[in-house]
């Protein structure tokens, strides 16, 4: 009975499209419990955990023909629910064992800790999450209701406590005058100088310091169909061909767009011109790709972490999510007022990050609110353009790319495709950027 259920999946595994597969794994991951002796086993989950792709693939393994998954309904809080239809599939199958690596089974153990923790807070006044807990579990995807509400108490105690540690902040550096010229010198004031130790300790993350996204290794087909083949997008532009598979090693990637807030942390650095549209959460603009590629700079010696502008190639991978749809929901341009603001929803001006709905790996503001620096060199085509998620900047870099639309375009325009460039020192009230790590 084991062999044929890993059969069976095999068999309907071949039967997927590339996409699905890719959700597949998300999908199938999520659905195990790691354990130790005992072993692996299945996972209940709530369906609306799933993104869109998710939700209708969840479907087709649960049909007749697949019979993979079962679906059911929570008496409890009436969610509908899916878990893998027998233990055996877990045990047994090479490919959802391959996908159960090591970095899977640590973020789900730190899943599965946080939803223990949370419910252990809430019926027994049980302890909060430490700051390094907090780092860990802010990897989680699509947490429950009461777990968002556990981090967010963790963090307010954190934040609380911050006030007693800003002394031995002091101490680190060398005393009171030392700390203060050494925050002087970065532009910081004293309480973000604190800030900033303790984010080098692993024991904070400040808001003035973009939030990352861990992006799996993988392969995906970038650019846009053969317009003279099926499944040609006819509003692609000829800098979309040809389309071809790249190979990325895992990086991480900004949740949301680098916000105003962020970009004018230190005092030594000037802040542009918001257009009258505020500052704080809304992401930066009339910033340069020479302007975003300095603040990457500056971010890194001072946090001792390595930040730089993601490459196209990486850019591309984590908007689209596994997906190879117009946009990272799907093909539906109806829909796209729930995930972007673009020239008809967002009255001609950006927003606050972070406002409509994530795509399907949790990065915000993909599609519109301001375009986004990358950080390779535009050509007009893809012909000869690297394999392995590098940037491209060999040969002519007069112009530098930029991707996702912004608040002033048209749908057209805010496709996970789609693609421009610009002279590097170019600013303006549509272009910012996001952050990426190795």
């Amino acid at each position: 009975m084991k062999g044929a259920i890993a059969q069976r999946a095999d068999g309907v595994y071949k039967k997927l499209t590339p996409g699905q597969k890719r959700t597949a794994e998300r999908v199938f991951t999520k659905l195990v419990r790691p354990g130790d002796e005992t072993g692996d086993t299945r996972r209940r989950r709530e369906l609306r955990e799933f993104g869109e792709a998710g939700r209708a693939l969840v479907r087709t393994l649960a049909g007749p023909d697949a019979r993979l998954l079962i679906t059911g309904r929570d008496t409890g809080t009436d969610q509908e629910t899916v878990e893998v239809a027998h233990e055996a599939l877990i045990r047994e199958w090479d490919r959802l064992r391959d996908w159960v690596d090591d970095k899977v089974r640590k973020d789900l153990r730190n899943e599965a800790l946080m939803e223990e923790m949370a419910r252990s807070w809430k019926e027994h006044g049980g302890g909060l999450a430490t700051g390094r807990q907090v780092g860990d579990f802010r990897r989680v995807e699509n947490p429950s209701a009461l777990a968002e509400r556990f981090l967010k108490a963790s963090r307010h105690r954190i934040r609380h406590i911050l006030a007693g540690t800003i002394v031995v902040a002091v101490l680190v550096v060398g005393g009171v005058v030392g700390f203060y010229r050494w925050t002087e010198d970065l532009g910081l004031s004293a309480y973000k100088g604190a800030e900033l130790l303790l984010y080098r300790a692993g024991v904070h993350h400040p808001a003035w310091i973009p939030e990352m996204v861990d992006i799996r290794l993988g392969s995906f087909q970038m650019g846009s169909p053969d317009p003279k083949g099926n499944g040609a997008d006819p509003n692609a532009a000829s800098d979309e061909f040809p389309q071809h598979e790249v190979t990325l090693e895992a990086f991480k990637i900004g949740k949301y767009e680098v916000t105003f807030e962020q970009y004018c942390a230190s005092t030594k650095r000037a802040c542009p011109d918001p257009q009258g549209w505020g500052r704080g959460k809304q992401p930066v603009i009339n910033v340069s790709w020479k302007d975003a590629v300095a603040y990457t700079e500056w971010l890194s010696v001072h946090t001792n972490k390595h930040f730089r502008l993601p490459s196209e190639a990486e850019w591309e991978y984590a908007a689209r999510a596994g997906t190879q749809t117009k946009w990272s929901f799907g093909d539906d341009e109806d829909a796209l007022g729930n995930y972007a603001w673009y020239d008809k929803s967002s009255g001609n001006k950006t927003h606050t990050v972070g406002e409509l709905k994530p795509n399907p790996w949790g990065l915000y503001d993909v599609h519109g609110n301001v375009r986004e620096w990358v950080q390779d060199c535009y050509y007009g085509s893809y012909t000869g353009a690297p394999d392995d998620g590098s940037a491209w900047e060999s040969g002519d870099c007069t112009r530098r790319v930029l991707r996702g639309g912004s608040w002033s375009l048209k749908p057209v325009n805010l496709r996970s495709a789609d693609r421009g460039g610009v002279w590097p020192g170019f600013r303006n009230f549509f272009d910012g950027f996001r952050l990426a790590q190795d």
